[in-house]
């Protein structure tokens, strides 16, 4: 994404742990990143969520209307890559733990 470093797309990790579940908590990620995050838990409960306005709204405040496309594109494309490849490896995905 625009302007980051490689080293800063790789996920954080302290103490041997990611912190890519705590991104709330965690200091180290900017406010574009958050709401990257908060669109992409979003997406990913999105029978829960109905796409919350305010998360919008703060995305829209970061990415142009063509990043959030584009964005929104992404997490769903890897959402049901996932979940395309959990019904054939007849996995659950979410269960595979992180080296």
């Amino acid at each position: 994404m625009g302007g980051q470093s490689r080293e800063s797309l790789h996920p954080i990790r302290v103490g041997g742990r990611y912190l890519l579940n705590a991104w709330r908590e965690a200091p180290f990620y900017t406010d574009r990143e958050r709401a990257a995050l908060a669109l992409t838990e979003a997406v990913t409960l999105i029978s829960e969520t109905h796409a919350p306005d305010d998360i919008y709204a703060e995305v829209r405040t970061h990415f142009s209307e063509a990043e959030t496309v584009n964005l929104t594109m992404v997490i769903a494309t890897i959402q049901h890559a996932f979940g395309l490849s959990g019904r054939l490896l007849q996995i659950q995905i979410n269960s595979i733990s992180s080296p």
